[in-house]
Order: C-alpha cells, then structure tokens, then sequence
C-alpha cells in the first residue's frame, strides 16, 4: 500500500481503533513495466496501483477523545491514480445514522491533501455539537455553533463537504430539523422543524416552526459569510401570541411569563453579532392586555393594548390605550433615541387625576 497510509498520521491510526470487521479485495494490481516498478518512489507507486474492495460489518472504537464510535460500517473501496474512493457506505457514528457516504481523498495538482464527500442519514444534534472541536467536524459551521449554550434533537442531512489545506472548507446541502431545541444566554428555541439550505457562503431558510415560552413562532432569514468572522445576520422572528412577561424578560432582563397581557406581531434583526446592542432590529407587534415594567410612576400602567413600531432608534406608538389607577387613557407618540432623545406625544382621558402622572417621591 502506498507508505503514507502506513504512517501513524495515516491508515495505521485508523486500523488501530478498529474491533472487527471485514475489508475483502476483489481486484488489485499494479500497472507498469517490473523494471519500471522496481525504480518506483512512493509517489509513482500511488499512480500505478489500483484496487477495489468491500468493507463490510466494520465496528470500531473512538480514535481519541474527540471522536465517537462507528458500528456496522458497510460500503466500497477503490484506489486509482492516486485517489482513494469510497462509495455508498452507510452506518452509525455514534447516534447518528449514515445512509449513504461517497465521496474521494487524494491530492491536488499542486500536492496538497483533499477530500471531498456527500453525506446523507439522519443526525444527532447533540452529540454532533459536543463534537464541535472535532478535526471530522466541518470547520465552516463553528463560527455561527459558538453563540449556542446547548443543541439537541435530530436533522435529516444531504451535505456535500470539501476540505483542502489550500482554501477553507465548503459545505453545501440541506438540512431538516426534526424537533430540535438550541439555547443561547437569553432564548430557548423547542421544537423546531423547517428546512436549512446551506451554500458555501450563505445559511438560509424559508420557514422554521418553533415554540419559544411555550408560543409558535415562526423563522426565516441567513446567516452570510457564516464560515467568516465578519458573518451577518438578517432573521425575522413572528409569532400569532407571546406571553408579554417572556419578552420583557428577553429585552429588559425582567418578567415572567406569569405577567398579565400578549404580544403578536413580527421582529427583525440585522447586523454583524447577536450581542444586545449590535444591528438594527426592526418590527411591528400589537400589545394586548401588558403592564408595562416602567418605573417612577406613583401607580403603574395596566391593560395596555395598541400597536408598537420601530426601527433602529426610532419607535411609533400608535393608539396605545390602557389605565393608571381608575383612569382610561389614550396615548400616541414617536421616541427617538440617540445622542438628543425626544417624545412628542398626544394623551387624552376622559377624566384623570394629574397625580397620577407625577413620578413617584421616594
């Protein structure tokens, strides 16, 4: 066999792990004239031998800590001018089920090592995303895995992965969550389900169904240059109803989804980063029924309902209506923010008592 394959870096680490199993050699040959093939250096060797041959029923242990094990491995061989084929092969690794795995490893014109496969089954999130540091982990998704706290669920899979030390690594396909659940520092995400589709520079989807607090909430939007340090983001998040203390909570650090009133309406980010203050975040929603966690009033605002829009520093208040104390009001305005703050405003009430609006005297 061609010595690279022997060395430790090689085939030999590989056949190490291995438990059992079975490699069976249905042709093998080697091309050239003897006294040509007497001269040959390991790389003229490579050239001139070709082989095919089956695995079947392979099992072997994790290579290092990093790695997870592979059971009932089954699929073809071949060798050819240098490049190792690997055709239809299918099994487990670890949780995951490979249903179909080809692809080739060689070297490229201008001597760097490559590969490239298409990889179709079903995986395990979790134990995938545990495996994030992993060398057979594709590099490209680890940029936009680092915002999540926790990834678990199933997805079906159709990838096509390319990796060679002379440009980075590109994955292309889809991917179809089946309840999925991911977790960063302020949102939970279950049971997700929807279709990723995934080019070498842009994530994308159409439509992801999840339930946040409990609520239908529905996904689309990209991630660009994923693969990048300057990845962008633009995801528009809607939901039909919100319980008002969990968005509260998102935004304000306050809240519980015990908290009276709903909100409905759409959400959208763009930017470089998924930190609080970072992009702009657009959207229209409709309270219904909130108190909002507003400070320095003498008695709190209640049953708020009306119609909230905004973009960057800019929010609209449109026909807010709800109660301070036993007072009905209606209330209509624009905030900016920025460097001079303003709120031109309209409040009408039947009857109100003025104390009512004073901030509160400690």
């Amino acid at each position: 066999l061609p010595r690279r394959f022997l060395e430790p870096s090689g085939w030999e680490s590989y056949l190490s792990s291995v438990d059992q199993g079975e490699v069976r050699f249905t042709s093998l040959a080697l091309n050239g004239r003897l006294a040509e093939l007497r001269g040959l250096s390991s790389a003229g060797l490579e050239s001139s031998l070709t082989f095919d041959a089956e695995v079947r029923h392979l099992t072997a242990r994790p290579m290092s800590t990093d790695t997870l094990p592979v059971r009932n491995v089954n699929g073809q061989l071949s060798w050819e001018k240098g490049v190792l084929n690997f055709k239809n092969f299918a099994g487990t690794y670890g949780q995951s089920r490979l249903e179909n795995v080809s692809g080739s490893r060689g070297r490229t014109a201008s001597g760097s090592e490559f590969w490239e496969a298409r990889v179709q089954g079903e995986a395990d999130l979790g134990e995938l995303y545990q495996q994030a540091r992993s060398k057979l982990f594709p590099q490209a998704f680890v940029g936009p895995l680092a915002a999540l706290r926790e990834l678990s669920g199933k997805a079906a899979v159709n990838l096509t992965l390319r990796d060679d030390s002379e440009s980075s690594s590109q994955v292309q396909g889809e991917i179809a969550l089946v309840d999925t659940m991911l977790r960063t520092d302020t949102v939970v995400l279950k049971d997700m389900r929807g279709q990723l589709n995934i080019s070498p520079s842009v994530i994308a989807t159409e439509k992801i169904v999840a339930s946040f607090a409990g609520s239908p909430v529905t996904l689309r939007g990209s991630i660009r240059d994923y693969a990048s340090a300057t990845r962008s983001y633009d995801v528009t998040a809607e939901s039909s109803r919100v319980s008002a203390g969990e968005i509260s909570h998102l935004f304000f650090g306050s809240g519980s989804a015990q908290d009276p009133g709903t909100v409905r309406g759409w959400l959208r980010y763009r930017g470089g980063g998924m930190k609080p203050g970072e992009g702009n975040l657009s959207g229209v929603v409709e309270l219904q029924g909130i108190q909002p966690p507003l400070e320095g009033f003498r008695q709190p605002p209640r049953q708020i309902s009306g119609v909230v829009s905004f973009d960057g520093n800019r929010i609209d208040l449109q026909a807010i209506k709800g109660s301070i104390g036993n007072f009905g009001l209606e209330f209509s305005g624009q905030l900016r923010l920025g460097e001079r703050p303003s709120l031109p405003f309209t409040l009408s009430s039947p009857e109100m008592d003025i104390g009512v609006l004073l901030p509160r005297t400690t």
